[in-house]
């Protein structure tokens, strides 16, 4: 039975193919004509054996299985056949060094997706190489399609062991149709699809975006790059042959910032592609830089729209400036639209001319009448139209004006929304708010108060305030009003709901409302004995001191004590009264008292406020109380660990591997934090949280929380075996007053997988050659004594040194 040794060399195919529609869907498209021959070069190494399309060293490897994976054709791509000789069918050519020892009858073979289209099988004498292989197809075919997802190998079979050598020009070679092919379009500043743009636009528009796809069966490693070239209408070059920019994902872009004062017409644009073996593919788009453009813009316009305010009968001016953006001179007119009710409208000049770049700043007046109330508005769409434009529609450009009525006196009262007050029998306590006049005219504020109970009294007071006024309150002045309530001695009303107006004398429309709320306790004060603002740390045990007072003269009373938090969540049980409530307090005495805690070790940053309450016999309405602030301390604690706790790791070419990174924030402050994976390697690609990403900025961490992020390192398919990189992953929190950073150092090395099985076999067949040599030298001696007398020349044996060995 004939044995057969297979050696299946497989392509790392690398090249790349793009084929540009016109931006403006006028141009044809332009390519390298008929077919382009591109050589996949075959390399033997001791890691791999591959076809691929960069040039490779002699070198070699000793296995009975060279079967590798292989990288997919991304594209259908179409081969032409070549002549293999007289009634030959058309086929492949291939160089590949194929040295027999003994006569041997080899075959080289071209594979599709594991299915020989093409063969030559020879006899290769005794001691002889053969280097070039023509290759029939297997049916008559002119040309050959390899269908997208396919592979494309060789496959060498001897009946004899032979030794196969590559150098630096063995290669199969494929004469390709259309292997690459471009798109191109162009986009403006804000991403949308745009074939005109304006010679004498403003700086930041002044931008031509142009992008495209590539196409190439061989994926994204062949490719050289893209060059784009832009030419005036007279067929000048504005851009010649500049390098865009070309992604990973095979797209391509370019940004042509361009000057002003460029003559109008049409832009032809040529973009062309090239393979790593020279080729070029192009194609051609066009747009135009405008005759006629006009931009029309004011002061403080966001989003095309301006906004101003008057007063009744009173004029509001708008300053526009307008722009010849296009590249002729422009005669312009300026409309408002339709006119509205009780507005009037007026140009300080409604048509004029403009040469191409230049500019001119008009007014646009807004008068509403002085019958029209605060609170009234008017929207007028302003627009400036080139009029000379023979163009349908004509060029033109718009901007929104908006004008609000308002009052001559705009008051301004805080608080909006009063916190109640508490206090005891027969006291006082003052309410205060800031009036400000937001006008332009100097008022006379009235102040009025409804609601008194009977038996309380309530009075203004203030430095400005005479007779329940503020008397020439100037624009933009700020004056303090006291509203001070006095409780009676005895009531059964225990709240004051006392409703408050400050109004304008000569506008009566013009007012603010407000409401204060008081309520009177009988029987309790409670009397703050220690500050009652502290600065702490987490972990700090601090007392607050206070006296509980009965001001009932005839009467002992029970009090009841409880801690309310306004932005904390502190255990309540953590506040320890002393004595423990209630306690009873006798008629006109006093009850010294004191609260012991700890600020939690988990306790955010920050000012807390903090109200001791003190009920009077159960009664929910009779209470007393005041304030404790606490300013908490900022503490940043980040713990930063891998999982696995690794600092070196392999990684399998084909393979992922995942770290976990956590961060744990052991402060008591919300960190932002930044995360970078830095690799000085293109070779690996890195994602976090399974996102293409090396980055994530502005990460929030809580309090007593912690963050996983999922980090995955996989080598790319052009990575080098036994490459070690050294990847860093900086964790870093913006903290004051010194930021926060933790480094982590990572070695990745990549590995095949599969090496250290290759290498025993390699290493078993190595074992058994050298014992099929000894046996020859030792049973036939004549046949060595012939082969020291006219063995192969010098070359010969440096050559038979350096190749891969087909065995049966």
């Amino acid at each position: 039975m004939k044995l057969r040794a297979l050696l299946l060399v497989i392509i790392l195919l690398l090249a790349i193919v793009p084929a540009l529609v016109p931006a403006s869907g006028e141009g044809e498209e332009t390519r390298s004509p008929g077919f382009t021959a591109v050589k996949l070069y075959a390399q033997i190494s001791t890691t791999e054996t591959t076809l691929s399309t960069e040039q490779s060293s002699n070198r070699y490897r000793t296995s009975d299985d060279l079967t590798f994976d292989s990288i997919e054709l991304e594209e259908s791509l179409v081969v032409l056949g070549v002549d293999t000789g007289v009634s030959q069918n058309k086929g492949l050519e291939a160089r590949i060094g194929i040295q027999a020892t003994l006569a041997s009858e080899v075959t080289v073979s071209a594979i599709d997706d594991g299915e020989s289209i093409a063969s030559k099988t020879v006899t290769v004498p005794s001691g002889e190489t053969r280097w070039d292989w023509e290759m029939p197809f297997k049916s008559d075919w002119d040309t050959y399609t390899f269908n997208r997802r396919h592979v494309i190998s060789l496959r060498v079979e001897a009946d004899r062991n032979v030794f196969i050598r590559t150098d630096s020009n063995s290669y199969l070679e494929l004469f390709c149709e259309d292997h690459l092919s471009i798109t191109v379009e162009t986009r403006d500043v804000d991403d949308n699809r745009a074939s005109t743009f304006f010679p004498n636009d403003l700086g930041e528009n002044r931008h031509v975006f142009i992008e495209g796809d590539i196409q190439n069966p061989f994926g994204s490693g062949d490719v050289a790059g893209v060059n784009i070239s832009i030419k005036r209408p007279n067929g000048q070059f504005v851009v010649e042959d500049d390098a865009a920019t070309v992604g990973a994902d095979l797209n391509y872009t370019y940004d042509w910032n361009y000057a002003t004062g460029l003559p109008s017409g049409t832009y032809s644009i040529n973009a062309t592609g090239r393979d790593l073996q020279g080729n070029e593919f192009s194609t051609i788009g066009s747009f135009m830089m405008a005759e006629y453009g006009i931009r029309i813009s004011a002061e403080g316009e966001e989003g095309g729209i301006v906004t101003g305010s008057t007063t009744p009968g009173s004029v509001a001016k708008y300053t526009l400036t307008i722009l010849n953006i296009g590249g002729n001179r422009a005669d312009i007119v300026m409309t408002d639209g339709d006119p509205l009710p009780l507005w009037q409208t007026s140009f300080s000049k409604s048509s004029f001319s403009l040469d191409a770049g230049d500019d001119t700043d008009i007014t646009f007046d807004v008068k509403p009448s002085s019958t029209l109330g605060g609170g009234n508005s008017s929207v007028y769409i302003v627009t400036a139209t080139v009029n000379n434009d023979p163009g349908i529609p004509n060029a033109k450009d718009s901007i929104q004006v908006e004008t609000f009525v308002r009052n001559e006196v705009d008051l301004a009262v805080l608080p909006e929304n009063p916190d109640p007050k508490t206090i005891g029998v027969g006291g006082k306590v003052d309410h205060t708010f800031t009036v400000r006049n937001m006008g332009e005219f100097t008022t006379t504020v009235d102040l009025s108060k409804t609601g008194v109970p009977t038996g309380w009294e309530a009075a203004f007071t203030g430095n400005r305030v005479v007779d329940d006024s503020i008397e020439d309150l100037r624009p933009m002045e700020i004056v303090d009003v006291v509203l001070k309530v006095t409780a009676p001695e005895t009531s059964d009303i225990m709240r004051a709901t006392i409703n408050i107006r400050f109004q304008s004398r000569e506008f009566p429309d013009v007012y603010e409302d407000r409401t204060t709320v008081t309520n009177m306790v009988i029987g309790l004060q409670l009397n703050p004995t220690s500050p009652t603002n502290s600065t702490l740390d987490p972990g700090d045990e601090f007392n607050i001191w206070f006296d509980a007072i009965n001001d009932d003269p005839t009467s002992e009373h029970v009090i009841t004590f409880t801690i309310e938090q306004a932005d904390s969540n502190w255990p309540s049980s953590s506040f320890l009264f002393s004595p423990q409530p209630p306690v009873t307090v006798g008629a006109d005495s006093r009850q010294a008292m004191s609260i012991v805690t700890t600020v939690p070790s988990s306790a955010v940053a920050g000012t807390f406020k903090f109200t001791v309450k003190g009920v009077v016999d159960g009664r929910a309405e009779v209470y007393d109380s005041f304030d404790y602030n606490i300013k908490i301390n900022i503490r940043h604690e980040l713990k930063v660990e891998l999982s696995p706790s690794v600092n070196e790791f392999t990684i399998n070419t084909k393979e992922e591997s995942i770290v976990y990174l956590s961060i744990t924030n052991n402060g008591n402050v919300v960190e932002s934090v930044n995360i970078t994976v830095e690799t000085p390697s293109s070779d690996l690609e890195v994602r976090m949280n399974d996102a293409m990403t090396s980055i994530i900025l502005n990460m929030p961490v809580e309090p007593s929380a912690e963050e996983e992020i999922k980090i995955s390192f996989k080598a790319k398919d052009t990575a080098s075996h036994n490459e070690v990189i050294n990847v860093r992953i900086e964790v870093q929190a913006a903290s004051e007053p010194t930021p926060i950073t933790n480094d982590l150092k990572l070695t990745v090395e990549l590995s095949s997988g599969e090496w250290f099985a290759d290498y025993m076999d390699w290493a078993a067949i190595i074992i058994m050659m050298l014992v099929m040599m000894a046996g020859l030298l030792l049973y036939n001696p004549r046949k060595r004594r012939a082969q020291k007398g006219k063995g192969p020349d010098e070359e010969d044996k440096k050559d038979a040194t350096h190749g891969a060995v087909a065995r049966q």
